[in-house]
């Protein structure tokens, strides 16, 4: 997991020059990834953006879209 998600934060840092993915925000992209999950997010939503964009192995929602 932690391989899978420094490969996510790397291209993540290379696709989105604007956002600044954290580990942790790598880790949680990594798992969503792995079970092809929806990531609802409440901030850093150009980081997760960004995350998603290298991953495409799972859907992104904000809070928002699903309150």
């Amino acid at each position: 997991m932690a391989r899978r998600a420094a490969r996510l934060l790397q291209q993540a840092l290379d696709i989105g020059p604007g956002s600044d993915p954290s580990p942790i925000d790598a880790l949680v992209a990594a798992e969503a990834e792995r079970h092809a999950a929806v990531l609802v997010v409440d901030g850093d939503r150009d980081d997760f953006e960004a995350l998603r964009s290298a991953s495409d192995g799972f859907e992104l929602l904000s809070l928002a879209d699903v309150a």
